[in-house]
């Protein structure tokens, strides 16, 4: 006994350099610590009452969305149908794509999460018995059981002192189903955009294919007249062999145009429930880029405000730096109250109970280095997803720089090409002009007619360039669950 007794200094000095650390981090701790639920750094009446989802996009400033309303542009252009067109059908296929199903279903998840870590705050009430019968015996042992008994019991457990780690872990728990939610925002803006492409390419096509039916008409018709002429006598064999290689020409055009449309028409089917002929004329669909796209002003080209990827991040920041505290609690001790009320011997009850408090407590000294380690990796980590936001960031703003010069570029472009559209237009009225006053020449008309052809297909495709390039400054600014306005409830309706 009395060599214990010397022993005890020693053993009371190690364990005080042991957890000297941990000595430190209770002083730190100090603000966090609450008793009976009550104290410490948050409200959790607060925290129940803004456990509310956050929007999609969180956007409050900046981009003005009401100025991309697809119904009031509508009503204020003379394309509504193709307008209307655009928005239902790529809204009504976003809605129906099974990975939203599916990361909504994760957002579920996380909420239920949510939920359990509030359980944390109310107390653990059981119910059990204790029970003991004698099936078989044989012997004078003074452990044995000499007795048969079923003892009930009613227990309740309740932390009274935990130094922040209930507050901790609701504060994980609220931030990852923010960080699902708006994984999921990310998925909706992405998937808007994949869509946007799809019905964009598609519905250049079906303008290119206007075109080109309207032209094969022409060139059939050159091909008779020149044969009647041919046949009247009034021109010779070579007028009808060039209306024959001006067909022959537009129909290898038309073979590799069809070639193209029927994989895109395949793509647009599958995305759009099968709807590959709508009630509206594609050739409106052009003043998309000028009716919604550049209906945004000069902050569109800057980030004011965080981008969704950005937001990711930054949720995930704080969830690491939570999860830091979490394991610096392991330095700190923990009790516990257990109040557990016993009724002895229902089964043959005689008025025997009991009631008792246990307070339970115990702190870590020493796990190997466990925390440490942990803590170190979460700092790194931190670390590292605050690099990824400021190099997404410089990204973003490089990627939306370029996107303004490729945008002004693509603009002069179209304006360049509807100035020589209009040339070869009007060379083609001069050439019928001719042919009805002055001669007939065949290969005039054919020529100015191919011409015209040619830049009304370099139209269209830089016309549907500069809407994707548009598509993607919305996407950028993760405009697109605005646009459409999907909201969380929406998905899986």
């Amino acid at each position: 006994m009395i060599r214990i007794i010397r022993i005890c200094p020693l053993i009371i000095c190690l364990g005080m350099q042991i957890s000297c650390d941990r000595v430190i981090e209770v002083a730190k701790f100090s603000p966090n610590i609450e008793l009976f639920g009550f104290g410490g750094n948050v409200d959790q009446s607060e925290l129940v009452k803004e456990k509310t989802l956050p929007t999609f996009t969180g956007r409050e400033n900046g981009v003005d969305i009401k100025s991309l309303d697809i119904s009031q542009l509508a009503n204020e252009t003379e394309n509504s149908l193709a307008l209307d067109h655009f928005h239902v059908n790529v809204r009504e296929a976003l809605l129906l794509k099974r990975e939203l199903f599916e990361a909504k279903l994760k957002v579920f998840e996380k909420d239920a999460e949510v939920q359990a870590a509030f359980s944390d705050y109310s107390p653990k009430v059981k119910l059990g018995t204790t029970n003991n019968y004698v099936l078989a015996q044989s012997g004078n042992n003074t452990r044995m059981s000499r007795d048969d008994f079923m003892d009930v019991y009613l227990k309740m457990e309740y932390p009274f002192l935990d130094y922040g780690r209930r507050e901790i872990s609701t504060q994980i728990a609220i931030f990852e189903e923010q960080y699902q939610f708006k994984d999921l925002a990310i998925k909706v803006n992405e998937t808007s955009f994949d869509l946007v492409k799809i019905y964009l390419d598609y519905n250049s096509l079906v303008k290119k294919k206007y075109v080109l039916e309207e032209f094969k008409v022409n060139v059939d018709k050159y091909v008779s007249d020149a044969e009647e002429r041919f046949a009247g006598g009034v021109s010779n064999l070579s007028e009808v062999t060039l209306a024959e290689q001006a067909r022959t020409r537009h129909n290898a055009r038309i073979v590799s145009f069809n070639q193209r449309f029927s994989k895109a028409k395949i793509q647009y089917s599958e995305n759009f429930l099968g709807v590959t002929t709508g009630n509206f004329d594609s050739r409106m669909l052009g003043t998309l880029a000028s009716s919604i796209f550049r209906s945004l002003e000069e902050p569109i080209f800057k980030l004011e405000s965080y981008s969704l990827e950005e937001s990711l991040l930054a949720i995930e920041q704080i969830i690491a730096n939570f999860k830091i505290l979490q394991h610096r609690a392991n330095y700190l001790p923990k009790f516990t109250s257990i109040v557990e009320g016993t009724a002895y011997e229902v089964d043959r009850y005689d008025g025997d109970w009991q009631v008792s408090l246990n307070l339970a407590g115990e702190f870590g000294l020493y796990d190997g280095g466990e925390s440490g380690a942990k803590i170190t990796a979460l700092k790194n980590k931190a670390d590292s997803v605050k690099q990824r936001q400021l190099a997404l960031n410089k990204d973003l703003e490089a990627r939306l720089s370029t996107l303004k010069g490729e945008i002004e570029a693509a603009n002069e472009s179209i304006k360049q090409s509807k100035q020589q559209l209009d040339f070869h237009q009007k060379k083609l009225s001069e050439a019928l002009e001719r042919s009805e006053k002055v001669s007939f020449n065949l290969s005039e008309l054919v020529s100015a007619d191919e011409n015209i052809l040619d830049s009304t297909i370099k139209l269209i495709d830089q016309e549907a360039d500069l809407e994707n390039l548009w598509a993607e400054v919305l996407n950028i600014h993760g405009i697109f669950p605005d646009l459409f306005k999907i909201s969380f409830d929406d998905i899986g309706k």
